[in-house]
C-alpha cells in the first residue's frame, strides 16, 4: 500500500469514528503531501518530533510576521532609531510562543492517539479492520 492509499485509508477510517479531518490530516501535514514529501500523519507520530515540528513551523511563520511588521512600523516611525530591543524582544516571545505552541499540539494529538488506540503507522490499517474496510478485494480501497 503506498503512502497516499494509507493517508486516505486513515483519513476515511477516522471519519467513521466521527474524529475531524483535520486530526487526521492538519493543513500542514496536507501541504506536505502534496508536494511529495512522505511524513507520517500527526497522530501517529511521537510527542517530540509533533512538539518541534509544530513549534518550528508555528515559530518561524509568527516571526517572519512580526520582524516584517516590526521593521516597518519602526521605519515608518522614526527611522532614524534601530529597533534593536524591539526585535530582541519579538525574537523572545516568538520563543515562548512557538515553544508553548508545539507543546500544547503535541500533547493534544498524543491524546487523541491515545483515546482511538492507534497502532504503530507500519502497522496500520492492517490491525485497524473494521466493517467499513472490511473489503476481500486486495486493492485496499475503502469500501464507500
Amino acid at each position: 500500500m503506498t503512502h497516499e492509499e494509507k493517508v486516505a485509508w486513515l483519513i476515511h477510517d477516522l471519519k467513521q469514528r466521527g474524529v475531524d479531518e483535520r486530526y487526521a490530516a492538519h493543513p500542514l501535514y496536507t501541504y506536505l503531501w502534496r508536494h511529495g514529501w512522505m511524513v507520517r500523519p500527526p497522530l501517529f507520530q511521537s510527542f517530540m518530533v509533533l512538539a518541534t515540528f509544530i513549534g518550528v513551523c508555528f515559530g518561524v511563520t509568527m516571526m517572519t510576521i512580526l520582524i516584517t511588521m516590526t521593521l516597518v512600523v519602526h521605519l515608518w516611525l522614526s527611522p532614524l532609531e534601530a529597533p534593536g530591543k524591539v526585535l530582541v524582544l519579538n525574537i523572545v516571545a516568538c520563543m515562548i510562543a512557538s515553544l508553548s505552541c508545539g507543546l500544547s499540539c503535541a500533547t493534544i494529538y498524543r491524546l487523541k492517539a491515545q483515546e482511538l488506540a492507534l497502532p504503530p503507522w507500519e502497522q496500520y490499517p492492517e490491525s485497524t479492520q473494521d466493517d467499513a474496510f472490511s473489503n476481500e478485494s486486495t486493492d485496499h480501497t475503502p469500501v464507500e
